[in-house]
């Protein structure tokens, strides 16, 4: 037996209730024959005052439910302000909260079904008290889906999440706005028996999974099963044929301007689930400029005359998304991406905010797991940056984050772009985020001359620091790795730390459960062979390891 949302069961019951009619209250009791229309006064109204008039949900050649339209303005205007709680008990952590939303938003799915095939009854069968329970039904369940929203907004800004919550937490707000979707459809469809608008297009494209925001290379081509859209319908839609769907680009910020379209396999047709696949391949350049895709189908509709009518229904703009020429061009593009993923047009947001969406993309940019990843940003991470660059702000404007992008931006390019870098940095061999004091603790307990960490330099951003003690004292030594000594795909840093003896021992971090670092020492050769060149072995110097480098290009601050 389904779970309803909690408060809902008493309405469910009573549109799914067989012959229901009149309430006592009404005149007379009626029959679908003597019924025509349904009349919105037997139902409560909010009050009307300052309400702005939200598009019709779907573009086509049909009349717009105009009362339906007001309806859902007054749904938006009042969402929330009756429900009190879920149905599965209070949760007192993040995670508990996120899966207490994702039960009721399964609960959710099997009401929004039960409520499509009582809904097509009632169209057939009309009768006053089915509208009235269905329209409190769904007034209801508005309500539920825009607290459950609220809440994951709170979350969102308030609290730094853990990478599989953050993810769980963005399933879920996309899940929850394609059954609000649904709902709005079948809402409209409703307000058929009030207005008597029976031939309006209940059909609506939506993009229900995509690999945005992102940036990518001119040329490559989007894995099967990453861009998906499917066509959401009311009740009592009879559709008698539909056309491929087709992506169109389209200038992000100006949804009606379309660009050239140079995208390969662009147009798919649906499966039996409505959906459709899009392996796009991206044939262009957006100079660094970000852009969308919008999406349509030509539906084919048989009205209740049976006249057959022709309906182009567009998806609203995916997120958005750059493609690049070369990798040099990823570091600007990806600051476009994310200010408009973080601040969306506002001047400032919440220190956790920030983090969380850090998170994402950073997790993106190195390709990793978003559910699982083998090493993500860590609280200490978080604070590193927040003192380091925010000067611990609660608050981040546009302004701080131009000034740590332009550090922390050509970091991210490193490690994704790098040969090697990201897979060392996921197995804690380069540290990163590392501050002076942090590198002398870690460094004060080990007594072995040659014991080395590698972090990402403060001064010189994107370039590494070596911090290591020296062979004939134990004070801690610094070593910026200049762009000679790691130029060109066959010197590598790995190959760079194998050619210079100075470096025996790499202090590799691991992370407890509670997030605190921990060093372990190693040779370097157990660690970094793997990825040495074949001809290093062959031009190692040989000696007691303790020279200087080649170069004197040690830095008293990095």
């Amino acid at each position: 037996m389904t779970n309803y949302p909690v408060g809902m069961d008493n309405f469910v019951e009573q549109v799914l209730s067989p012959g229901a009619t009149w309430s006592p209250s009404t005149t007379e009791p009626s029959t679908p024959d003597t019924i025509t229309r349904m009349h919105p006064a037997h139902s409560p109204q909010p009050s009307p005052n300052n309400i702005s008039f939200p598009s019709s949900p779907v573009g086509n050649q049909y009349a717009t439910p105009q009362i339906g339209q007001l309806q859902w303005a007054l749904f938006v205007t009042n969402s929330g302000t009756h429900v009190n709680g879920l149905s599965h008990g209070e949760p007192t952590t993040p995670t508990e909260c996120i899966a207490q939303i994702h039960r009721s938003c399964i609960d959710q799915a099997h009401l929004l079904s039960t409520m499509m095939q009582q809904l097509k009854m009632l169209l057939n069968s009309p009768s006053q008290q089915g509208y009235d329970s269905m329209l409190a039904l769904q007034h209801r369940l508005k309500s539920q889906i825009d607290q459950e929203l609220q809440k994951l907004q709170v979350l969102n800004r308030d609290i730094i999440l853990s990478p599989r919550d953050l993810q769980m937490l963005f399933n879920l707000h996309q899940d929850l706005q394609i059954q609000l979707k649904q709902l709005e459809l079948l809402y409209h469809e409703l307000q058929s028996l009030v207005n008597g608008n029976m031939n309006n297009c209940y059909c609506s494209l939506i993009v229900t999974k995509q690999p945005f925001p992102e940036v990518f290379k001119n040329g490559c081509t989007l894995p099967d099963d990453s861009l998906v859209v499917q066509m959401l319908t009311g009740s009592n839609v009879d559709i008698v044929n539909v056309g491929p769907v087709k992506a169109s680009l389209v200038s992000d910020g100006n949804h009606g301007s379309a660009k050239k379209d140079k995208l390969v396999n662009n147009q798919a047709h649906l499966d039996n689930s409505k959906c459709a696949k899009f392996p796009l391949k991206l044939n262009l350049s957006t100079r660094k400029q970000s852009v969308v895709l919008k999406f349509s189908v030509l539906v084919h509709l048989r009205n209740k005359q049976g006249q057959v009518a022709n309906v182009t229904i567009e998806s609203l703009p995916s997120l958005p998304f750059v493609v690049i020429t070369n990798e040099s061009q990823w570091e600007d593009s990806m600051q476009i991406l994310f200010k408009k993923d973080t601040f969306n047009g506002k001047l400032e947001i919440p220190w956790p905010q920030l983090c969380n969406t850090l998170q994402r993309h950073f997790l993106r940019a190195t390709k990793q797991d978003l559910m699982n990843p083998k090493r993500h940003l860590n609280a200490y991470d978080f604070k590193y940056i927040n003192e380091r660059f925010f000067d611990s702000k609660s608050r981040i404007t546009n302004r701080d984050f131009e000034k740590f992008w332009a550090w922390f931006g050509k970091c991210l390019h490193v490690v994704r772009y790098k040969r090697h870098i990201g897979s060392l940095w996921q197995q804690g061999l380069i540290y990163g985020f590392m501050s002076r004091d942090v590198v002398r603790a870690s460094l004060d307990g080990q007594k072995v001359p040659g014991t080395f960490v590698i972090r990402f330099s403060e001064q010189y951003p994107g370039q590494f620091g070596i911090a290591y003690i020296g062979a004939n004292s134990q004070q801690v030594k610094h070593y910026l790795v200049g762009a000679n000594d790691v130029a060109g795909p066959r010197k590598t840093l790995p190959d760079f730390l194998a050619q210079h003896p100075q470096f025996l021992y790499i202090l590799q971090v691991t992370f407890t459960g509670a997030g605190k670092p921990v060093f372990k020492r190693y040779p370097k050769d157990q660690c970094f062979a793997p990825y040495y060149s074949p001809y290093v072995s062959q031009r190692r110097p040989k000696g007691d390891g303790y020279d200087p480098l080649e170069a004197p290009r040690v830095k008293p601050h990095m």
